[in-house]
């Protein structure tokens, strides 16, 4: 198309350019992300204000990228502020395939969205899957569902592998919801799970409500519940063994003890 043999004449098309492959190449959303990677392909400062231009440029003047602000606060409750969502439209879509010949994946964003309750939700699965990847866990693209013994299937948050071992993984945030409706959830991932329950929280208030409800809801149950929370992780804190768990607990509901009591 015409508007793309001018967009190559422009001066800034070396810079725009890097920035529509990056985006179909990888997926990625958020523009703390954004600017860090492509300062890294463009030899500048992620903090430099250049990332800033090309997006504005690539948004009001050539129409291939959108800028959201799907979040009903700017701060986040697992600490710091909530990112921009950037994503390409059709135009940076087409733009993409023209330079590269591929498709563009889907937007981290895009694709995360229709399986969560929120925005906020949905950026907490992909904040939590991010760490998991830099402690050394593979995430599974796609959740499987599980078949329950009562019928119905149950479908986890994440699922990451690490030493040839599976974990079944429910992000929650801190906000409440009806208590029936909890209880089935954590006696669901009970049975999905062989009572080995991996909950990742957002904040320490929220990973205090979650332990109670697992501690009321599974009752009788065997389980060993291992509980942990971004805002903690990201301060640098860890379990007393090291681990990204903060809160590990085995044996029957009620009686549930820590590790290595």
């Amino acid at each position: 198309p015409e508007w793309m043999v001018d967009w190559r004449k422009s001066k800034h098309f070396e810079y725009d350019s890097q920035a529509i492959l990056l985006l179909g190449r990888t997926g990625l959303s958020r523009r703390p992300e954004i600017a860090g990677e492509l300062g890294k392909l463009i030899n500048v400062d992620g903090n430099s204000g250049t990332h800033a231009r090309i997006i504005k440029r690539l948004v009001e003047e050539l129409g291939m990228v959108s800028v959201e602000k799907p979040f009903q606060s700017r701060g986040a409750s697992s600490g710091g502020s909530n990112p921009d969502i950037i994503q390409l439209t059709d135009r940076g879509k087409l733009a993409y395939r023209h330079l590269s010949g591929a498709e563009p994946v889907a937007g981290e964003f895009e694709r995360l969205q229709p399986a969560h309750v929120s925005p906020e939700h949905t950026l907490l699965n992909i904040e939590v899957a991010d760490f998991l990847q830099k402690e050394g866990y593979k995430i599974l693209t796609e959740a499987p569902a599980i078949d329950l013994p009562s019928g119905g299937k149950f479908i986890p948050d994440l699922v990451a592998e690490k030493a040839d071992d599976v974990y079944f993984i429910e992000v929650e945030r801190g906000v409440s919801k009806d208590t029936r409706a909890r209880q089935t959830k954590w006696l669901n991932f009970h049975a999905a799970s062989g009572g080995r329950i991996y909950v990742f929280c957002d904040n320490l208030e929220c990973m205090c409500g979650i332990r109670k409800e697992l501690i009321d809801a599974l009752g009788p149950h065997r389980a060993a519940f291992s509980l942990t929370n971004l805002a903690q992780l990201k301060n640098g804190e860890r379990g007393k063994d090291g681990s990204i768990w903060l809160d590990r607990r085995k044996g029957l509901g009620p009686q549930a003890r820590l590790e290595g009591e």
